[in-house]
């Protein structure tokens, strides 16, 4: 482009660089990344020369553009049950501010006039409808079905998913809610009574968003999701499912977080060429899950709560840019709180703007080109295939747990990452950096926030879910506590 300068290449900035800069300053161009692989802070062209996919285009294999040309994800609109009548209000708001798709979640979903005045607020034919009620979810799907009928809605017609997956409560839980065989065999007269009657609605997911939120890598949590999977697809079609038909009865979950905002744009589009080798080699052709894309929980704070504000717009981006069905923003006070009408609009908002004002919905894989996330991609797909096989060496996904092997590494890696909260190295606003002295959490924590309920016999040592914050909140509320008693106590006194 400008004759009068010698053209140059990465090894002559290198060498300029290398010149002008100290050892220590040196060595800050390079890091490692969680998965242990190495990354550059200067990428340029001839680091795509090695990487196989950088010509592919959307809906084109492997995929890593997107499925089809249109990659920007729904809002899936999140509605936490714990009052019914609270749950219809939601559920209204939640359409009327333009929800395209419902998440209902809860323990159960109530007697019969409960749930028909949950399910009262939507037209599941018209809004697709995605629920996990815990162990009530294979009872949801067969009332599902009969009330649509009773409404005179063909049940073919309702689109949606039910949040069934045994083998990730095995993980989180520590055993089955039934036996082992009874829960493969309920799993797959659940996946023939959809076939037939509800063939709209995905009824077996996958969730690595457990695993990010139990503390693994971008890398750990395809890994074991792909280990996951593929025991779902060996058991099932032994069972006489054939691989591609779970395929279209199969939702795939990710976390999105601002704490990597470029590893979840490379997570969601290493996902898919993850996908186009792993359904390839089963002989599923043009067949693709739902994807969909969870704000994390790990990342979230109960301090200075707006800052997750900031971080769920980081989050929507990282969905809308590596491309995915859906996304869920989970509202910024979710962490100490039912979240209000305001929250739920304001999650919502987040996503409308980015479509809609910042235009992210009009490119289909904004990223594809980006030396470092092209880069990015690559290496988390050999790093997400080494666990995996890793996973596989060990006899699949339910040996790899009962080895204590899948539990091991996540451990180590979250107490790595909390160590580093700790003294500070990995910052979170308003939580171990910039705190708001005055703040008083006592003051705005209305509810602790459900753990998930462990077996009363374990059959493998279950994993744990838990956000980086939670340590020093706590600390913070018990000393609040001790302070709240002594002025009680010094006002008793006074009285006396």
């Amino acid at each position: 482009m400008f004759q009068e300068f010698d053209p140059s290449d990465k090894n002559d900035w290198l060498e300029k660089v290398r010149k002008a800069a100290s050892e220590e300053e040196l060595k800050a161009l390079f890091s490692e990344s969680a998965d242990g692989f190495t990354l550059s802070a200067y990428y340029d062209h001839t680091d795509l020369e090695r990487i196989d996919f950088k010509d592919s285009l959307p809906g084109n294999y492997p995929y890593v553009n997107g499925f089809g040309e249109e990659s920007f994800p729904k809002f899936r609109a999140a509605v936490r049950i714990e009052k019914f009548m609270k749950a219809s209000q939601m559920i209204g708001e939640a359409l009327a501010s333009g929800a395209e798709e419902l998440f209902v979640t809860g323990d159960h979903f109530g007697n019969d006039n409960e749930l028909e005045l949950l399910l009262g607020a939507v037209d599941p034919s018209k809004t697709p409808l995605h629920v996990d009620f815990g162990e009530s979810n294979v009872a949801f799907a067969f009332i599902l079905a009969d009330e649509m009928e009773r409404r005179g809605i063909d049940p073919a017609q309702i689109k949606g998913s039910i949040g069934h997956d045994y083998l990730g409560d095995l993980a989180f839980k520590g055993n089955f809610d039934h036996s082992a065989s009874e829960s493969l065999n309920i799993l797959k007269s659940l996946l023939e009574f959809g076939n037939a009657t509800l063939p709209g609605v995905r009824m077996l997911q996958v969730n690595g968003a457990r695993f990010h939120e139990a503390g693994a890598t971008p890398g750990m949590e395809l890994g074991f999701l792909f280990s996951q999977l593929t025991e779902y697809v060996d058991l099932l079609t032994d069972k006489g499912i054939p691989a591609g038909q779970l395929a279209r009865q199969l939702q795939l979950h990710v976390a999105v977080t601002a704490d990597d905002y470029f590893m979840s744009i490379a997570k969601l589009r290493a996902l898919r060429i993850l996908w186009a080798n792993w359904a390839e080699a089963y002989g599923i052709d043009g067949v693709f899950p739902q994807v969909h894309a969870v704000s994390a929980h790990r990342n979230k704070t109960s301090f200075d709560e707006y800052n997750n504000l900031l971080r769920l717009t980081a989050e929507g981006m990282a969905a809308g840019i590596g491309g995915c069905d859906a996304v869920t923003l989970w509202p910024h006070d979710d962490t100490f709180r039912l979240p209000n009408s305001f929250s739920l609009r304001i999650a919502g908002n987040i996503h409308h703007l980015l479509k809609h004002e910042s235009k992210l919905g009009q490119t289909a894989d904004a990223a594809a080109g980006s030396y470092y996330i092209e880069n990015l991609t690559d290496k988390l797909v050999d790093t997400a295939w080494t666990w995996f096989t890793e996973c596989e060496k060990k006899g699949g996904f339910t040996a790899a747990l009962k080895a204590k092997y899948i539990q091991g590494v996540i451990e180590q890696q979250a107490n790595r990452e909390q160590a580093r909260f700790n003294e500070g190295k990995k910052i979170l606003v308003g939580a171990n950096k910039y705190p708001n002295k005055d703040e008083k959490l006592s003051q705005k924590t209305e509810r602790v926030v459900a753990r998930v309920d462990m077996k009363d016999e374990l059959g493998v040592m279950p994993l744990r879910t838990k956000r980086m914050a939670e340590n020093l909140e706590n600390a913070k509320l018990k000393m609040e506590s001790g302070h709240l008693r002594e002025e009680m106590e010094e006002a008793e006194k006074d009285e006396e």
